[in-house]
């Protein structure tokens, strides 16, 4: 079967779960798996109801690894550029979804996979995380908008030490080093309980300030600052509003 993220059933309709089911054991994201990744992303942005959107690892041992490098490796120069262009696209999609966007991390998170996380705007992991991007290694760079994200997150020492260096990082060290938002020990129902928590009237908050970052982005300050104040502003009035209802 081709790579795709398979939606899981929850009895919250507010919360979407996704789970990264792959084509083998190695856990490759291949373009099957962008194409699968593209299609949800369109669907969570045309269901209103849908606030926020778990991507979940593809077992236990493993979140997910990096491209698939047989598939590259048969691809021409200017196939593996639309390629690269195509995951970028895709990644962009799914990190200006208004739903809170959120990975769990279990297992190994390597190269490609890494940099889907660092589309998400919450990263949770579980203790046997292990964070990666091994390619410089091998002198390969996926060209899929990680090390461009990974500098809201990490410091340029962390950051040279996981791009550079090919450094892997453990959960807790994720976390110290702020690539990782929250560690839990939780079984996957009280996980589950905490993602619906998010997904409802407490993540209101979270939600309210990706629409604000969004809008500011590539902004100079003083612009900034004024788009900030006029959706501060409609939020009063729509809060006004709802309250005479």
């Amino acid at each position: 079967m081709p790579a795709s993220f398979r939606p899981e059933p929850t009895p919250d309709p507010a919360l979407r779960l996704l789970r990264f089911v792959p084509a083998d054991r190695r856990g490759v994201l291949d373009a099957d798996a962008f194409r699968s990744l593209a299609e949800e992303a369109g669907r969570a942005a045309s269901d209103p109801t849908v606030t926020l959107v778990a991507l979940l690892g593809a077992r236990p041992g493993l979140f997910g690894a990096g491209a698939d490098l047989e598939e590259i490796a048969r691809m021409g120069p200017e196939e593996a550029r639309t390629f690269a262009q195509s995951a970028r696209e895709v990644l962009a999609a799914w990190e200006a979804l208004a739903a809170t966007t959120v990975a769990v991390v279990e297992g190994a998170c390597y190269g490609g996979a890494l940099d889907l996380v660092l589309a998400c705007d919450l990263v949770v992991a579980r203790p046997s995380a292990r964070f990666g991007h091994p390619g410089v290694r091998r002198g390969i760079v996926t060209g899929w908008g990680g090390t461009a994200r990974a500098r809201r997150r990490l410091s340029e020492a962390a950051l040279h030490r996981l791009f550079l260096e090919g450094e892997d990082l453990t959960a807790s060290r994720a976390h110290a080093n702020g690539l990782v938002d929250l560690v839990v020990h939780e079984d996957e129902p009280a996980l589950e309980r905490w993602l619906s928590r998010w997904a409802g009237p407490e993540g209101e908050p979270l939600r309210r300030l990706k629409s604000v970052s969004r809008a500011v982005e590539g902004l100079a300050l003083p612009q900034a600052l004024v788009v900030e104040e006029r959706l501060g502003a409609l939020r009063e009035a729509d809060g006004r509003r709802a309250g005479r209802r």
